[in-house]
């Protein structure tokens, strides 16, 4: 009895020791900011957004150090800021439906607009959307277009503009990359069955979606949304649903890659600038006026290959008017359970 004890409130210390570590390293950026009392700000951001050598700059011009730590999903960081309420981080760039959960959540600074040097220069079409309706909280800073990258030395003629690419067996010899996100999989398979995500309000949608991602499984190689651009500028796959920015990337390496955005019709994300509030404001607002002056923006467009939300930049993923008009956001058509139960379902399969 005493032995089996020992051994119970061993593995009892074990386990609480091994909590404490995972919630240390949750809250090491809380600490550090709390005992950092020189001019220094934190940010979050996703890779292939802010160039090493700008931030260098700004630090040598302004005397002001960037701490930069990056995320790979949104999930993740909707989940860091909520559990320490945005303690240890001054400067995030949160998608647009997590701008949505981030300010019913009551965890973003309101924006002082007056303290902004290029809000004239903003293009439109890329404020006032549903996730922030007056842009009290949120900066569009980088924004893309979903579309299909395709190898068009593997087409005896010119691909079509459609999603048929994605869905249509004819396609079927074709080594594919699909994303492994749920929402946008549900999302860009209801557009191609209905032309409108809408129609997965009604049950029966959803089954005919989940259909059809379960046909198309067989063609797929490969599940990704982090490789795309190495997957089709190395030819391991001829067509790829991803961002224009990850197409375009591997048009650099492979002039035989091509970036379509179906005439049915597309989605757009856009990558906001927002502060937590515990920013620093003294300090962020001098950060966010670097990040868009029109050189600086235009090295990052040109450097990762994203669309620029000034007018005065031009970038390098075409987008009529037209085409805009044709793009959705990512909603929440269906709860998050139900976009989860349908990728479940096709994982199982």
């Amino acid at each position: 009895m005493k032995i089996g004890f020992m051994n119970y409130a061993v593995r009892v210390g074990m386990l609480v020791f091994w909590i404490a570590v995972l919630m240390s390293l949750l809250y090491v950026p809380t600490l550090w900011h709390n005992i950092q009392t020189d001019k220094t700000i934190y940010v979050a951001t996703w890779p292939l957004v802010l160039d090493p050598r700008i931030i260098e700059a700004f630090e040598q011009e302004s005397g002001i150090k960037v701490q930069i730590a990056y995320f790979e999903r949104s999930e993740e960081l909707f989940a860091k800021i909520k559990a320490t309420g945005g303690r240890g981080y001054d400067i995030i760039f949160p998608s647009d439906y997590t701008v949505k959960l981030m300010i019913q959540e009551d965890l973003l600074l309101p924006l002082d607009k007056s303290r902004l040097t290029f809000w004239a220069d903003l293009d439109e079409r890329l404020l006032s959307n549903y996730f922030d309706p007056k842009n009290n909280y949120s900066i569009p800073f980088f924004w893309g277009i979903f579309g299909i990258g395709v190898n068009k030395k593997y087409f005896a003629e010119q691909p079509p503009k459609s999603w048929l690419l994605l869905f249509d067996r004819a396609y079927s010899n074709l080594p594919m990359l699909m994303t492994d996100q749920a929402r946008e999989a549900v999302l860009v398979a209801a557009r191609y069955l209905y032309g409108s995500v809408d129609a997965l309000r009604d049950p029966s949608a959803q089954e005919a979606v989940k259909q059809l991602l379960m046909q198309q499984k067989d063609r797929v190689s490969l599940y990704s949304t982090e490789r795309v651009d190495d997957v089709l500028a190395s030819e391991n796959c001829v067509i790829a649903f991803g961002l224009g920015s990850d197409v375009m990337r591997a048009h650099i390496h492979n002039e035989a890659i091509s970036f379509i955005i179906p005439d049915e019709g597309s989605f757009l994300i856009i990558d906001s600038i927002a502060l937590t509030k515990h920013a620093r404001q003294d300090l962020v607002y001098q950060f966010i006026n670097y990040l868009y002056r029109p050189e600086v923006m235009q090295h990052h467009v040109y450097t990762y290959a994203m669309c620029s939300p000034l007018k005065s930049n031009s970038h390098r993923t075409v987008c009529s008017d037209a085409d805009f008009a044709r793009l959705a956001f990512l909603t929440d058509v269906i709860s998050e359970e139900k976009f989860n139960k349908i990728w479940i379902d096709l994982l199982a399969h």
